[in-house]
């Protein structure tokens, strides 16, 4: 336990802590991944400890009807929380309704941005903005932004070997 919130602090809290910036969101997902696994590990610690030491107690809770009774009442209420909470709904709308055109905005811009590239690749290229109505419900996308110099379009106009990518509104 020590050692993985060791780990968490000294790969990404003290790094920008110290630059006095924020987390970039794909940061934010590692460190969200590692925190889940240590997470995790420690449930399994502890659930292996009690086992250990109350391991009789366990096994005639398990085998008995009320253990098995307690189990299938917890999967349910478990399931059935799960499919109430819209998720399933919103990911769904997302795939039928939004996914096609969210993939042609983009296929359009980055036709945009290689016609650019080989006209003019010291040109700061201008890409449509995506509306909110056309963004995921279920998914985090950090998108271009307005100004060509703000974080991310720096990194996606040196992916594109453009000088710079920023949105207009359409």
């Amino acid at each position: 336990m020590p050692c993985w919130l060791v780990i968490l602090f000294g790969c990404f809290f003290a790094g920008f802590w110290a630059t006095g910036d924020i987390i970039p969101p794909r940061t934010l997902n590692v460190v969200y991944f590692i925190f889940l696994i240590g997470w995790f590990a420690s449930v399994t610690v502890i659930v292996t400890n009690i086992q250990e030491s109350h391991g009789d107690f366990l096994n005639v809770l398990g085998n008995s009807g009320v253990g098995r009774a307690i189990g299938v009442v917890a999967a349910i209420a478990m399931v059935v929380s799960m499919l109430n909470t819209h998720r399933f709904s919103t990911a769904h709308a997302d795939l039928k309704n939004h996914a096609h055109r969210y993939d042609q905005i983009h296929d359009d811009r980055y036709q945009n941005i290689l016609k650019t590239k080989k006209k003019n690749p010291n040109q700061v290229v201008e890409v449509p903005e995506i509306s909110e109505s056309d963004l995921p419900k279920t998914i985090f996308f950090m998108d271009i932004r307005g100004n060509w110099n703000e974080f991310p379009n720096p990194c996606c106009a040196e992916f594109f070997g453009v000088a710079g990518i920023e949105t207009i509104k359409n």
